[in-house]
């Protein structure tokens, strides 16, 4: 884990939440600020600290943020299997829920497919980063995501995999 220097305020206000969880009270945080301020650092930190509790953790990537309810879908859907309640609370507010089909389990964002055509092209993940403006850890969650859209394990298998995938517009 990332040392925390200079973070006193933060590593105590992380604290409280998880006393107050483990004191029977329900919470939820939002991390926000500027690339690499150190909000995956007070993330493990918390993550860390709250040892016998339930966390889910869900990141979201700027070109993502104008997409309403993305991180909420991101933070619920692997969840939706669970006595239908993620299901109902996404609903709540605002956000639809799909069920996986074979259709649409392949389909790639216009992000993902920019991403997975550069490391198609021979691009490493801190190459992709600096063009797009990303953290390496960034690409490296896509092309996850990416991979398991398309069924492979490999990124030699990426240019076959996108042939019929169109430029920047997803399928």
């Amino acid at each position: 884990m990332e040392e925390l220097t200079d973070r006193d305020d933060e590593r105590e206000a992380l604290d409280r939440l998880v006393t107050a969880v483990r004191g029977g009270q329900s919470r939820a945080l939002v991390v926000r600020g500027d690339p690499g301020v150190g909000k995956t650092a007070l993330l493990d930190y918390l993550a860390d600290r709250a040892s016998g509790c339930q966390v889910a953790r869900a990141s979201g990537v700027q070109s993502e943020m104008e997409l309403a309810f993305a991180g909420l879908h991101q933070l619920c859907a692997p969840m939706l299997s669970r006595a239908e309640r993620a299901r109902r609370e996404l609903i709540a507010t605002g956000g639809t829920v799909r069920k996986p089909s074979v259709e649409t389990s392949v389909q790639l964002t216009a992000q993902e497919t920019l991403i997975a055509r550069l490391a198609g092209d021979g691009h490493s993940n801190a190459e992709i980063a600096t063009q797009l403006f990303l953290s390496a850890r960034t690409v490296e969650w896509h092309l996850r995501k990416v991979f398991t859209k398309l069924g492979i394990s490999s990124r030699l298998k990426l240019r076959e995999a996108l042939s019929g995938v169109p430029d920047g517009t997803g399928t």
